[in-house]
């Protein structure tokens, strides 16, 4: 009965999905959850594994694709962000936050804090910018927000054919939403 039970178990470990890969290509089963945004067309993948959050995001977009997480004012203010942008053929992860509520992020390595992507990675295809990273649900760093498990969490989306995000972008030009989405 042991040996079986053994087996069985290692079966259904093998069975379970296996934490989604950062490279710009995402399958049909590789995320356990997704959210289609209405508002912008971008379609907001995830999972959970223990303590990390793995995210593929797909937008229709050629510059640059963002995500936040949590704000903790009006619009953006107190948001954890993440921004990806294509620069010559390789895809760039920023971790960062919302210091205010309009503008651009604060980038988290430039102001005492850590980027928290474990892993990132991303691709342009067809006029869509896809992009999966990882991180942890709770970084322990000041500069980030904690992603509750199993409750609702805001998730901000932006997107846009502009490739330069160091300059101010016209609202128009942006796909942009704010959706509460529990995360499980």
């Amino acid at each position: 009965m042991k040996k079986f039970l053994t087996i069985a178990l290692a079966l259904v470990a093998s069975s379970a999905l296996a934490a989604p890969k950062a490279d710009g290509k995402i399958d049909a089963k590789e995320y356990a959850s997704t959210y289609k945004d209405t508002k912008t067309g971008a379609t907001f993948n995830w999972t959970i594994d223990g303590d990390t959050l793995y995210v593929g995001l797909t937008a229709k977009a050629t510059g640059w694709v963002g995500v936040g997480f949590n704000p903790t004012g009006d619009k953006k203010d107190g948001a954890d962000m993440y921004m990806f942008v294509m620069e010559k053929g390789k895809m760039i992860g920023m971790d960062g936050f919302m210091a205010k509520p309009k503008g651009e992020p604060k980038w988290d390595d430039r102001e005492g804090c850590k980027n928290n992507l474990l892993t990132s990675g991303g691709a342009l295809s067809g006029g869509n910018l896809t992009v999966e990273f990882s991180r942890k649900l709770d970084t322990g760093d000041k500069c980030d927000v904690v992603i509750k498990k199993g409750a609702e969490n805001t998730v901000l989306i932006a997107h846009s054919d502009n490739s330069n995000i160091k300059k101010a972008h016209k609202k128009e030009d942006e796909g942009r939403s704010e959706s509460k989405i529990v995360l499980k």
